[in-house]
């Protein structure tokens, strides 16, 4: 039996690391694996692709590094 995953709504989906705009996790039968986009490239949660960071409006860059931005 799957384990559902209460974020994605079912045994998979995907959700951005709050830290590293390039890092996402994927959850494969109820564990979260942790991923990276290929290089120049950012985790789109609104799409649930790596894509270009002018299309990411969540993620900031700052000093080469990038990081998600939070709301509180």
């Amino acid at each position: 039996m799957t384990e559902s995953n209460p974020e994605s709504g079912g045994p998979s989906g995907y959700r951005a690391d709050p830290l590293d705009c390039k890092k996402f996790y994927q959850c494969a039968q109820g564990k979260w694996v942790s991923k990276k986009c290929p290089a120049a490239l950012f985790w789109n949660p609104e799409k649930s692709v790596c894509d270009w960071p002018r299309n990411v409006s969540l993620c900031k860059q700052h000093d080469g590094a990038a990081a998600a931005t939070s709301t509180v």
